[in-house]
């Protein structure tokens, strides 16, 4: 009688311990199965890598040199329409008169550089970004008389 009391006893502890094991593991399984989760994006806005002012400028009068105006201060609104790559796919150039200059205004800022695109809800997408200038240093300008006379010149 003690043998069969002994035996049943042992199988019954084999059980349990073999039934708690088994259902750790289950457990330890379905833990590391929430474990995996990604992280959404936070929300930001498009962000150019330096600063773009400063790049655009620094181009724009590489390339043309003087502008001819006679006021003291130049001021225009690049609008830049961003896909959800940040490349910039359009721009709009408001309070520039000249289109030759308004076209070499969109080429320059097209090629300036890729953007990082906006991110809503943990998605890259579509954007626009409106980026006023103001030019007020006169070493950037030259007159229509100071264009004459250098004109003049050259003649000569």
């Amino acid at each position: 009688m003690k043998t069969v009391l002994l035996r049943s006893f042992v199988a019954l502890l084999f059980f349990t311990l073999g039934a708690q094991s088994t259902f750790a593991q289950k457990r330890s399984k379905k833990a590391k199965k929430e474990q995996v989760t990604t992280v959404q994006k936070k929300d930001t806005v498009a962000i150019y890598a330096g600063d773009f002012k400063e790049d655009f400028l620094r181009v724009f009068f590489k390339e043309s040199g003087k502008i001819v105006y006679s006021g003291t201060e130049f001021k225009f609104v690049l609008s830049l329409i961003l896909t959800d790559t940040g490349i910039v796919e359009d721009v709009i150039v408001l309070g520039v008169d000249n289109t030759n200059v308004k076209e070499r205004m969109k080429t320059i800022a097209k090629n300036l550089g890729k953007w990082t695109p906006e991110v809503k809800a943990g998605q890259d997408i579509r954007s626009q970004v409106t980026i006023p200038i103001e030019i007020t240093d006169r070493e950037y300008f030259i007159t229509e008389a100071e264009l004459l006379k250098l004109l003049e010149k050259d003649k000569k």
